[in-house]
């Protein structure tokens, strides 16, 4: 019943005559019931170009600085530089690594998966997998992963074993990750109400 509802509303969303939707990610179900989400990497845009230039300008500012209360007070005065090496870290990773992972999400009756493949040195190709029982996912949802340049970052949180999760599909539009949180949500209400 949802499994058609989610169906007919992601068909009604494609064909939106105003042009508003440019979901990329793809959503199926198999012959067995099984949903699957790929969520392909946000990609480089100029927001990205952006975020780099200002990490970049961001470690050629930190790293004298840290340079220079090394060389005038020892190690105590230069653990003040942590912090600001923790965020610029944060922002070259939102420009360098976020932008090439992609994910593919799959809940069944009794497993989920979600495997997320991205670029590891000079076009290697790595995989990371994490699975569990699909009675112990607690659901999606989405939230603000940062803020850069006035502009929010979304990203999709699936929860499981009461305190644990896994992010998905950072950089991609909010109003996409929010449809594909309440088809999550419907499908594991579905296999919930069918054992």
């Amino acid at each position: 019943m949802v499994l058609m509802s989610n169906l007919n509303y992601l068909q009604k969303n494609s064909n939106d005559a105003n042009g508003f939707n440019n979901f990329v990610s793809r959503i199926s179900y198999t012959d067995a019931n099984t949903l699957q989400i790929e969520l392909p990497p946000s990609g480089v845009d100029a927001n990205i170009f952006f975020t780099g230039s200002f990490s970049a300008l961001w470690f050629r500012a930190v790293a004298p600085a840290t340079v220079s209360m090394l060389s005038a007070g020892g190690l105590g005065s230069a653990l003040f530089m942590a912090p600001f090496w923790l965020a610029g870290g944060v922002v070259a990773k939102s420009a360098v690594y976020d932008p090439f992972v992609s994910s593919t999400l799959s809940i069944g009756q009794y497993l989920w998966t979600v495997e997320k493949n991205y670029f590891k040195g000079f076009g290697l190709l790595r995989r990371r997998k994490k699975e569990g029982a699909t009675e112990s996912l607690n659901g999606a949802s989405v939230e603000l992963a940062m803020v850069v340049n006035n502009v929010g970052r979304y990203q999709l949180r699936l929860s499981f074993d009461d305190r644990r999760s896994i992010t998905l599909g950072k950089g991609l539009a909010q109003e996409e990750l929010e449809d594909l949180s309440r088809v999550i949500n419907d499908h594991c209400t579905v296999l919930r109400d069918s054992t």
